[in-house]
């Protein structure tokens, strides 16, 4: 596991964190998060970039204690 500030940024990263991307379509923030090595759950659309980052960060944390 890697923490998102150590993490290199793609260079199609719109928002400068991991998982957090601008969906054009509903032009919204959507945050995303990886399961394991095959499942990603979508953790929802919002409306400014701080509130996808709060619930990726969130989901980040809860995962780490569901490790420990």
């Amino acid at each position: 596991w890697v923490k998102p500030e150590r993490r290199v940024k793609q260079w199609n990263n719109t928002s400068g964190y991991p998982g957090v991307y601008w969906d054009k379509t509903h032009e919204r923030w959507v945050a995303r998060i990886n399961v394991g090595h095959s499942k990603r759950i979508c953790l929802g659309y919002f409306r400014t970039k701080e509130e996808a980052i709060a619930a990726r960060k969130a989901a980040e944390e809860e995962q780490r204690r569901a490790k420990k």
